[in-house]
């Protein structure tokens, strides 16, 4: 039995040795898991400070893209209503134009003898522009047609 006992004797000093080095091993793994247990810490308040971080900044650029937005729609207003008028002053220009060659196209004798014709001698109410009291331009609704400034249906009409 002593060679039983011998042979027990080194099964236990085995079992105790690997029950040590488990021991030891858990040891360290437990160190491990605290340092890792303090890096997960430490990346949760950051996270904590960079989500609010990402929230001020989300607000942020709200108000920008909002504030943007009223810009793009005030410069489409103020654009289209510069074209309108850019429209209504090329359709003045036509209308200016159209009249100066009508009445370029008028004799001045027949203008200028019907103004002499009334008695004032020195020719005082003879007009240069070629337009007399009987000859005035009018435009519907104040010279912008029926449609106000936009010009496209701007009308002038001769009146005798």
């Amino acid at each position: 039995m002593t060679s039983q006992g011998a042979s027990l004797t080194t099964y236990n000093n085995e079992l105790l040795n690997c029950l040590g080095d488990l021991r030891e091993k858990r040891d360290i793994l437990d160190k491990a898991i605290a340092a890792e247990e303090r890096k997960k810490a430490e990346i949760q308040r950051k996270m904590e400070k960079l989500t609010a971080q990402l929230a001020r900044v989300n607000e942020s650029l709200s108000q920008k893209h909002a504030a943007r937005n009223e810009y793009d729609v005030t410069i489409s207003e103020t654009e289209h209503a510069y074209n309108k008028i850019l429209e209504s002053s090329q359709t003045l220009l036509n209308v200016l134009k159209r009249e100066t060659v009508s009445l370029k196209k008028k004799p001045l004798s027949a203008t200028t003898s019907a103004h002499t014709n009334t008695g004032s001698g020195s020719g005082a109410g003879s007009t240069t522009s070629g337009l007399g009291s009987s000859q005035e331009l009018s435009h519907s609704q104040s010279g912008f047609g029926s449609r106000g400034m936009g010009g496209s249906y701007m009308t002038a009409t001769r009146t005798k």
